[in-house]
Parts: structure tokens; C-alpha cells; sequence
């Protein structure tokens, strides 16, 4: 229910703006910086999931504690291995990113 609906709330939105650029901006460029960032995304997921299965049930972790674990632990690593994809898909927009977060 409630991550089916955020899900459907992130498309709307990606969508949303994915218009919006586009006028602004220019097709092809939104449309190669969108497709970089779905590859960096699904990568992303499938280290989220590759984590959680190897993880959680090589501890024999209990429900409670494999979500704590998976906030702790995985999201901050899932994160990190996002922001290396987008390097690697050669992200121009990374640079930006960079500069934000050093103020």
C-alpha cells in the first residue's frame, strides 16, 4: 500500500519533471542524463537487494533487526555505490553535486 503509493508518487514526479526539463533544457540531454541516472538506480536496487539477502539471513537476523541492519548498514552502502555508478556512466551533473555538498 504505502510503498506501492510512493512509488507511484516518484514516478509522477520524475515524470513531471522529466517535461519540464525537456522544454528547458533540450531532449537529448535530458534524455541521456534521465537514462544514466535509471541505469545508476536499477544498479543501485540490485545492490540493495544483493546486500540484504546476503547479509540478513548469513546472521540469522531476526525481522526487526535485518530493517536495522538494512538502515544502518546497506542504505549508506547502496548510496555510495549509486554516486559510483553515476561516476563510472560518466554523470556530467555529478560535478555539481560535489560543489553542493563541500559548502
Amino acid at each position: 500500500g504505502l510503498a506501492g503509493a510512493n512509488v507511484a508518487a516518484a514516478v509522477f514526479s520524475s515524470a513531471a519533471l522529466h517535461f519540464a526539463l525537456k522544454k528547458k533544457v533540450g531532449t537529448e540531454r535530458v534524455s541521456g542524463d534521465m537514462a544514466k541516472i535509471a541505469a545508476a538506480s536499477v544498479l543501485m536496487a540490485a545492490v540493495c537487494v544483493a546486500l540484504k539477502e546476503l547479509v540478513v539471513p548469513q546472521f540469522g537476523l531476526d525481522p526487526k533487526m535485518g530493517a536495522f541492519v538494512s538502515c544502518v548498514g546497506i542504505i549508506p552502502v547502496a548510496v555510495a555505490a549509486y554516486l559510483v555508478f553515476l561516476r563510472l556512466l560518466n554523470f556530467e551533473r555529478l560535478s555539481q553535486l560535489k560543489r553542493l555538498i563541500k559548502k
